[in-house]
This record gives structure tokens, C-alpha cells and sequence, in this order.
């Protein structure tokens, strides 16, 4: 797996998206799911916009760590949020919404890692400067 900005910057996208999927049938959760997708895709495009500001496409070995365990969390997120082939079809459908996978500590959780990532990959790239 290629890692790089780009690929985390696309990654983060597909997981906020999925994230948003949710918001429609979850009423309850819809703080915190809009909270979770708004600090997914600032994990990957505010590192992005680094990018393109700077314009170094080079990565560090430090930064490179940081970019692969974030997209290893991201990954994680986006396996957890990815409904069913059957769920897929009653959605879409309209006979059933999706369900926040998330609940509690596994929400908690990843909300913990993707600021952990976020503070990661900043310090690295004010190290580089």
C-alpha cells in the first residue's frame, strides 16, 4: 500500500463519507458522528493543504511513520463503518437506516486515535520545517 499525503488525504474522504451515511438514521448519535467525520477529514486534508502550501512531496522516515499508522486507524474506522451487502440493500431501498456502528468506548476510541494521529503528523511536519 502506497504511503503517502495523497493516499491519506483520499482515505480520510471515504471515511468521512461513510460517516456521514449515517447521520440520516441516527438522530441520537448525530453529534458525535458529524464530530468524528469533521476530524477524520481534517486529519487528511489539513495534511493535504501542508502539501500543497509547502510544495515538498518528499516524505520523511518520521513522517512516514505517522502517515502509516494513520491510515492504519483509518482503516480500521473505515472497516467498522462499512455496512453489510444486505443492510446496503434495505438502505437503499429505504426500508431500513443504518445503525451507528460506534458506540461508547469503541467510539471514544477512535476518536482518541484519530486526535492522537492528527498531533502526530503535525509535529512531524513542524519538525521538518
Amino acid at each position: 500500500m502506497e504511503v503517502s499525503i495523497a493516499s491519506l488525504a483520499d482515505l480520510s474522504t471515504k471515511v468521512a463519507i461513510l460517516c456521514t451515511r449515517y447521520s440520516s438514521g441516527s438522530e441520537e448519535n448525530l453529534a458525535a458522528i458529524l464530530q468524528l467525520s469533521n476530524r477524520v477529514y481534517n486529519l487528511g486534508h489539513g495534511t493535504y493543504s501542508y502539501e500543497w502550501r509547502s510544495g515538498e512531496t518528499g516524505t520523511s522516515e518520521l513522517l512516514r511513520q505517522a502517515l502509516t499508522s494513520s491510515i492504519e486507524v483509518l482503516n480500521k474506522l473505515r472497516i467498522r463503518l462499512e455496512p453489510g451487502k444486505a443492510r446496503r440493500a434495505m438502505n437503499s431501498l429505504g426500508i431500513r437506516s443504518l445503525k451507528w456502528p460506534l458506540q461508547g468506548v469503541s467510539e471514544a476510541n477512535f476518536m482518541v486515535d484519530v486526535e492522537a494521529c492528527q498531533r502526530l503528523i503535525s509535529s512531524t511536519l513542524l519538525c521538518k520545517e
